[in-house]
């Protein structure tokens, strides 16, 4: 088997890679526009990496990739929907996969509930993230299941060990402001997003990772058409309360030092914008999969890494 993955150096990427280095024979070929975050895994052994430009990575898999069984699609979870040029390579990829036989796995955070009916003043980068993903989904859907086999994987809020969020709803993301002023001791005050404010379902990402993969490697035909939640419903949580969690837990391994502060959004989130809770029925049944790492633990590892990384002062 061979695995294509598109934007494969964020935050879902590179454990989905170990995660099918583990548990596979499955030769492996990663894209994205950076490879920070892929370390060790450059060079290990039945799996490729390749730097590219976004427009390039549907012709990459055409010519790199050996005609993958699997195309993975991360893009939607790891970049904004703001961008045109990320939504049009998804649907590059999308239409490659009909082209060449390959099953898809489209990862997403808006297949369901929220995309057919965003009301009418919600702020204008939800309504540009809705809409990339509906033409991304009427797209899939418009193929016959003779030309197109896929399984879609409906991940909500992914967090990891070093405390970055997926998928990002505003730039520069909450989680990565509490990082850079927590590096660098800086007690200023952090503005919340009124998005920030909203509970949302956080799994950790090695677990979602595991999920991801165990869709690319069941069998096609159980999971052909199905739409998968994937998530954690027992971690609730706002991204502002995950943030003040971190924050409170850092201030109890530098006791004395000042935190930085959170500042309440200037205006209120938007009632419409409360979120649609996962239902963990089908990824139990069909992949034998469920989350299960609290977001306690999730917090308490970040922020032991966050502090034990910094350079000695």
């Amino acid at each position: 088997m061979t695995v294509y993955i598109s934007d494969c150096g964020g935050v879902l990427g590179p454990p989905l890679v170990r995660w099918l280095l583990e548990h596979s024979g499955a030769a492996i070929v990663g894209t994205n526009s950076d490879h920070e975050n892929m370390g060790p895994l450059l060079t290990a052994s039945r799996f490729r990496f390749y730097v590219v430009a976004d427009r390039d990575d549907s012709a990459l898999l055409r010519r790199v990739s050996d005609h993958p069984d699997v195309v993975v699609v991360l893009s939607a979870v790891e970049r904004p929907g703001e961008d045109s040029i990320h939504t049009r390579n998804r649907a590059d990829l999308v239409q490659s996969c009909a082209e060449i036989g390959a099953r898809l796995v489209y990862v997403t955070p808006e297949w369901g509930d929220g995309v057919d009916d965003v009301p009418a003043d919600a702020p204008l980068t939800r309504v540009i993230r809705a809409e990339a993903e509906r033409e991304t989904r009427e797209l899939i859907l418009s193929y016959p299941a003779d030309r197109l086999r896929y399984v879609v994987l409906q991940v909500f809020d992914v967090l990891n060990d070093r405390l970055e969020a997926r998928p990002i709803r505003h730039s520069p993301p909450l989680m990565e402001r509490v990082v850079h002023a927590v590096r660098g001791r800086d007690a200023g005050e952090i503005q919340l997003d009124p998005e920030d404010t909203i509970p949302r379902t956080i799994a950790y990402a090695d677990e979602v990772a595991e999920c991801i993969g165990l869709a690319v490697l069941a069998d096609a035909d159980r999971l052909d058409g199905q739409v998968i939640d994937v998530s954690h419903p027992g971690n609730t949580a706002s991204l502002a309360e995950v943030a003040q969690m971190a924050l409170d837990r850092v201030g109890r391994q530098r006791p004395g030092e000042s935190a930085p502060t959170l500042l309440s959004p200037p205006a209120p989130a938007d009632s419409s914008l409360s979120i649609r809770l996962p239902d963990a029925s089908r990824a139990q049944a069909l992949l034998d999969w469920r989350a299960r790492r609290s977001l306690r633990d999730i917090v308490d590892a970040g922020v032991r890494r966050l502090v034990e990384d910094e350079p000695t002062r």
